[in-house]
């Protein structure tokens, strides 16, 4: 999921930082969607408390970072749900199944023909005849 939340969050939110992605890839990676939308909720409840305090000499910058927790979970939380969107096979690779003749390298290696052939893990189908008295 790292590699498709990076990904995503870019092309996304192009205009957010690069920590603030990295900090939203890790908390889509780590939560659920649930738990993601329990920390908006709480963020959002956060920065309208923070909203209401009236006075307070550094308020601009408790604004600004109850935005930015705001902002942090929110960018997470689509991510989740756009992981959760996406089939096995992009979940598994990051390339087209057309496209597997060209990333081979990035496929699990298969045994060779001839190191099955010597590989003896199974019975012949006469042994099964005989094990199953079929």
């Amino acid at each position: 999921m790292e590699n498709f939340s990076e990904s995503f969050l870019r092309k996304k939110f192009p205009t957010v930082t690069e920590t603030q992605r990295k900090k939203a890839a890790f908390s889509a990676k780590t939560y659920t969607e649930e738990q993601l939308q329990n920390y908006c909720r709480a963020a959002a409840t956060g920065l309208a408390a923070e909203t209401r305090l009236v006075g307070a000499g550094d308020r601009e910058e408790l604004l600004a970072a109850a935005r930015q927790e705001l902002e942090k979970y929110e960018i997470a939380l689509d991510a989740k749900r756009a992981w959760n969107r996406v089939g096995p096979y992009e979940k598994q690779y990051s390339f087209r199944p057309s496209e597997t003749g060209d990333n081979l390298d990035k496929l699990p290696q298969l045994l060779e023909l001839d190191e099955m052939d010597s590989v003896r893990g199974g019975l012949s189908l006469e042994e099964v005849r005989e094990v199953y008295w079929l």
